[in-house]
């Protein structure tokens, strides 16, 4: 009995497979989206980041936010192209100044390393009260640090435990931990 229901499964997965690729193929930008997710994750069809990247860049070309976050992610962690922090950070700044909160906290700690753009603490700071606006819980981490250290703004203790405190209330538990010391 189990083995049928698995087996229904299967079917059911391969042929929502089949209207997935043609979709993409066809050009919809969300398919195309979705089928790179498909195969950078590697659960539902094998893992193939060559393939994840392809299709994340055309969804990406046709302005697809969450696709080009992830063409970013994909260079910078050189999943099926060579790592290139600049290129990642291109990626990220493309996606962030159309108010994507994950590109924007990215983009911002990559600032904050001097990854793919030079270190600039200011920067930083701007990219992620950007996504902090939009309740991002690690970038509201991100600024609390930056205010508990001094960096790129005037250190204040006050101001960090204002951002570490909802994302602390969310679960973030290195909020949580930050807010134990403070």
């Amino acid at each position: 009995m189990q083995q049928d229901k698995e087996t229904l499964q299967l079917i059911d997965t391969k042929a929502l497979l089949v209207k997935l690729e043609a979709a993409a193929e066809s050009g919809d930008a969300d398919a195309q989206y979705r089928l790179g997710c498909l195969y950078r994750m590697g659960e539902v069809i094998p893992k193939n980041y060559y393939d994840a990247i392809k299709w994340f860049k055309k969804a990406a070309e046709q302005g697809h936010m969450d696709a080009r976050y992830n063409v970013g992610v994909m260079y910078y962690l050189g999943h099926g192209v060579p790592r290139n922090y600049n290129t990642a950070a291109s990626w990220f700044s493309i996606a962030a100044t159309h108010n994507h909160a994950f590109a924007q906290n990215t983009l911002a700690t990559l600032f904050r390393q001097g990854q793919g753009v030079e270190q600039n603490d200011k920067d930083a700071v701007y990219w992620y009260r950007r996504a902090a606006k939009q309740d991002h819980s690690d970038a509201l981490c991100n600024l609390g640090v930056m205010y508990t250290l001094g960096l790129g703004v005037k250190k204040d203790y006050k101001k960090a435990i204002s951002y570490f405190r909802p994302a602390a209330e969310r679960g973030h538990p290195i909020a949580q931990c930050n807010m134990g010391v403070m």
